[in-house]
């Protein structure tokens, strides 16, 4: 494709042009999803984009699927992935149209600088935040005007120019760099040997893919911001700021942030399993906080060691709803008043201690409003809040006579 590329002036959209007529690619994560695609054109019915390329750079189409995602994904996710949702420790693109919503590419600037500039299959793993190679952290975005990588919208026809300020990915000289902190750098190291089958590695409990699935449960525990601090006070770590964004899937965050979630996650998984249990302890962790993750067997039996937690119930109780408050308010609307505003105001009362001994609840049922500063009119004439005592209903209906 380079050498194709090369021949058109009009860079990534002539070899649109040449091999995809009529087709938008760059609509599309392209080399994650490219070889589940079909051409919408009737020529090429029967035909997937990858065989067109093929055709046209005349190489074997086995060459062709080897540059793409798709080995990477299968064992990332241990299945066939979907074409298009979200695999798990593949950055998301965050596609609309031809932008890139997310910082998905990173590249080495010193890789980028040597011989053919291309970009590296490892540079899309999320747990990849250092090059391997020349030690140095990857980046993910314009070091001159921070905007995410999108080689195929350069006017430049070069893939080392940004495409919104056309100057050089390959540095920016006194701009501040980064380190990968060691432990990162060695979960990563060990990841990758799994990933390509380098060679026997572990990590953590995991010697096969399991690694994985152990490693993505553990982001999404890292990544959450009410325990984020107090797990890395207890595992020894420095304070570090998470992104201020409502979800936090270790996919769509940018170099820096990533970095910060596996040093937890390397953290929690040093001098296993009691580093594990040590960060849970201060963090507060219950077997309720894995209730919505996919916990791998080795990690399921560490969490069944933890605290059970509390469950929380949202289910609605009528507090105003009984047959006989509603004939009272039939018969007497003033002294339906009056038990209406005390039954709210006790029930309220009842809440407010159901939530001092739920102190780690933090949703909790929505109540009805009570009057205005706990007052009730009784008879036209404002009698202030008094205690709440909760009235004999059966009692006060015989008083208005109803039997039935």
């Amino acid at each position: 494709m380079r050498g194709i590329r090369s021949e058109y002036p009009g860079g990534f959209v002539g070899i649109r042009t040449l091999t995809w007529p009529g087709e938008q690619p760059w609509c599309v994560d392209i080399d994650r999803d490219l070889f589940n695609l079909r051409p919408r054109d009737k020529a090429n019915a029967g035909r997937d984009w990858l065989d067109m390329i093929a055709g046209a750079l005349d190489v074997p189409h086995a060459v062709v699927l080897a540059a793409t995602l798709d080995d990477l994904r299968r064992r990332l996710a241990g299945r066939a992935p979907n074409a298009r949702g979200r695999t798990p420790l593949v950055l998301s693109a965050g596609l609309s149209h031809d932008k890139r919503k997310h910082h998905a590419l990173q590249f080495c600037p010193a890789c980028l600088s040597e011989g053919v500039p291309h970009f590296r299959r490892e540079w899309r793993i999320a747990f990849v935040v250092g090059c391997p190679r020349h030690g140095s952290p990857l980046q993910d975005a314009c070091p001159w005007c921070g905007a995410a990588v999108a080689p195929h919208r350069t006017a430049t026809a070069r893939v080392t120019d940004c495409h919104a300020c056309l100057r050089a990915l390959l540095g920016r000289p006194g701009a501040a760099v980064r380190q990968v902190p060691a432990p990162v750098a060695a979960l990563q190291a060990g990841l990758m040997d799994l990933l390509l089958d380098a060679g026997p590695a572990a990590v953590g409990p995991w010697t096969d893919r399991a690694a994985f699935d152990g490693v993505r449960c553990l982001t999404s525990l890292a990544s959450i911001r009410m325990s984020h601090r107090a797990l890395r006070e207890g595992l020894g770590l420095l304070d570090a700021a998470l992104p201020s964004d409502r979800c936090l899937f270790v996919e769509d965050l940018r170099a820096d942030a990533r970095t910060v979630v596996l040093e937890t996650v390397a953290g929690l998984l040093s001098d296993w399993p009691e580093g594990f249990h040590r960060g849970a302890r201060a963090a507060g962790l219950t077997q309720r906080t894995f209730a919505r993750m996919e916990v791998p067997p080795a990690l399921a039996a560490e969490v069944a060691r933890l605290r059970e937690g509390r469950r929380r119930d949202n289910a609605w109780r009528p507090v105003l709803e009984e047959p006989v408050l509603k004939r009272l308010r039939r018969r007497d609307p003033a002294r339906y008043r009056a038990v209406r505003a005390e039954r709210i105001a006790g029930h309220i009362e009842t809440e407010k201690v159901r939530q001092a001994t739920n102190r780690g609840w933090k949703e909790q049922p929505r109540m009805m409003r009570p009057p205005r500063k706990g007052r009730h009119k009784e008879g036209g004439k404002d009698v202030g809040g008094a205690p709440f005592v909760m009235p004999d209903l059966a009692a006060l209906m015989s008083e208005h006579g109803d039997h039935d």
